[in-house]
């Protein structure tokens, strides 16, 4: 049993079996221990045997003791996690590249425990646990408000305290908080090529940076399709014209080749044979007799 429920709800059951096994029946009158106020003992006496209420069986009593008991540890099932999760290292906000790891521990912390962390008030209470130096002194003043009914928004919304912890101690994006999304627009088109100026100045500039960098990609891969085209089209044309010259110096050469008719005219005729070739050896001299 210890394996399956806490080592508290044990102790209960043990508790439970031992009330079971001393009170048979219904509890005494603590006025009078020995259940009459006349000191003549028992009072079950009085009541018809018939009416009297059969003590429990202690089986019975500890079964129902169990579920009682099952019942009441089931929204503390977290108590004995099956995964052990590492505490979030503290944040102090003096450097805010570490913040979104701090977040993303006490994000695990909140998956491996559902049932404590199911409000957003005991996350931020359990984030703020982890704060010190200037990030815990900026909700200070909040926390020790005394005021109850006039407190933040964010001490009862999660995402709210995230929103505040980011934007007081996150990363700071200068170029887009201090430009603007306007001077961002001038930047980029400043630094397009010039055909890809002339080409959205025939259409209209975009108001957005998302619609301008879109626009540009837009334009920039049309170009490049209708280069490739081009030297498609003129690959084509000069291996046809390098085919058509080919052909020519075949016909030329032919031409200059003389024809032979068909008695054997224009041939090369063979060298006649000499009169004393049977008198030579395979090496073209004179055999040993003669």
């Amino acid at each position: 049993m210890s394996s399956t429920y806490p080592s508290f709800i044990v102790q209960e059951v043990l508790l439970e079996i031992l009330r079971v096994s001393i009170y048979d029946g219904p509890d005494p009158n603590p006025d009078y221990p020995d259940g009459d106020p006349n000191g003549r003992g028992s009072s079950d006496g009085d009541i018809p045997e018939d009416l009297a209420e059969p003590p429990e069986d202690p089986l019975i009593a500890l079964a129902r003791a169990v579920h009682a008991l099952a019942q009441s540890s089931s929204c503390t099932g977290d108590s004995t996690p099956k995964t052990k999760v590492r505490k979030p290292d503290t944040f102090d906000g003096s450097n805010p590249k570490k913040l979104c790891k701090f977040l993303v521990q006490c994000e695990l912390n909140f998956q491996d425990h559902p049932c404590t962390f199911c409000s957003d008030r005991a996350k931020v209470t359990f984030t703020q646990s982890y704060l010190k130096g200037m990030a815990l002194a900026w909700f200070k003043p909040d926390l020790l408000n005394p005021n109850n009914y006039d407190h933040p928004l964010w001490m009862d919304d999660y995402h709210e305290f995230l929103q505040e912890l980011t934007t007081n101690f996150g990363p700071h994006d200068a170029i887009v908080k201090d430009y603007g999304v306007g001077v961002l627009c001038h930047h980029f088109y400043s630094g397009l090529p010039d055909r890809i100026k002339d080409e959205i100045a025939c259409i209209r500039k975009p108001s957005t940076l998302t619609q301008l960098h879109e626009l540009a990609q837009t334009i920039d891969a049309h170009h490049w399709e209708h280069k490739a085209e081009i030297l498609h089209t003129t690959k084509s044309a000069s291996d046809k014209l390098q085919s058509s010259n080919s052909n020519k110096t075949k016909s030329s050469a032919s031409a200059s080749t003389p024809k032979s008719d068909a008695k054997g005219k224009g041939k090369q005729k063979d060298p006649p044979k000499s009169d004393i070739a049977h008198l030579l050896g395979k090496d073209g001299k004179l055999t040993s007799a003669e």
